[in-house]
């Protein structure tokens, strides 16, 4: 509740930005980032990483071997990544060359030991976007974490992709402002409230194939990719209450 207050009183992408990074560490990760774009020209980062870091990221100009935009690219489906390994598990043509693995070898330097990265919806024209969360765990407690953290990182990175890019967005119509069906918007507050889908068929009347449906049509309309994010999505502009 405190984190989407704080997401919707957030003014600017860096300010939302401090409230995920707050968030972020109140799940045992200790940074996180927010990047919207895979061209370097047109790209929006925002991060709680050490700004020495960032500066020799860019000095070393790691952004052209960084796997996690192209993963976010071609791939919906979040990564986890222990620098003990020799390679992230990454889908077919995204490549991982000597200079990937440099680059994760020096971040090492800022206490990160691994990464969690979240494929996430941009914005017209920069369709590619990703959150990052940076773990300071050996291989066997980051393993741990990642899994059983999973999907509420997952959420809170959806949760903060919204009013990042809500912010970013100078053009309205790139802006999620479609309104839900009364039986899609109490599909999302019930699945707010924890149950699912089963429980909330039995709430509404429903079968559970029609829950889906609704579900279906909500993300639909929020431009949202799971339920997580259309719930996310939700929350924030007041749809769905919790």
């Amino acid at each position: 509740m405190d984190f989407l207050e704080s997401l919707a009183e957030a003014q600017t992408p860096s300010a939302a930005n401090e409230a995920f990074a707050e968030q972020a560490r109140a799940l045992d990760a200790l940074h996180v980032s927010h990047r919207c774009g895979a061209d370097a020209e047109r790209v929006h980062i925002r991060t709680s990483l050490p700004d020495d870091w960032i500066a020799h990221y860019r000095e070393e100009e790691f952004d052209k071997v960084d796997p996690g935009p192209r993963h976010a690219a071609v791939s919906r489906i979040a990564n986890a990544f222990h620098f003990d390994l020799e390679r992230p598990a990454l889908p077919p043509g995204v490549p991982f060359s000597e200079r990937s693995a440099l680059m994760f070898k020096e971040l090492r330097a800022t206490g990160v030991n691994g990464t969690f990265f979240v494929p996430l919806p941009g914005l017209p024209g920069r369709p590619v976007a990703m959150a990052t969360f940076f773990h300071s765990g050996k291989q066997a407690s980051f393993a741990s974490w990642a899994a059983e953290r999973a999907p509420l990182l997952k959420m809170v990175a959806a949760a903060a992709n919204v009013r990042i890019l809500d912010l970013l967005a100078t053009d309205e119509e790139a802006r999620p402002r479609r309104l839900l069906a009364p039986r899609e918007r109490e599909a999302l507050q019930w699945l707010a409230a924890g149950h699912r889908v089963d429980r909330i068929g039995e709430k509404m009347g429903v079968s559970g194939r029609t829950v889906e449906f609704h579900l279906k049509n909500a993300r639909a309309k929020l431009d949202a990719r799971t339920r997580e994010e259309a719930l996310a999505r939700a929350i924030l502009s007041g749809e769905v209450e919790l």
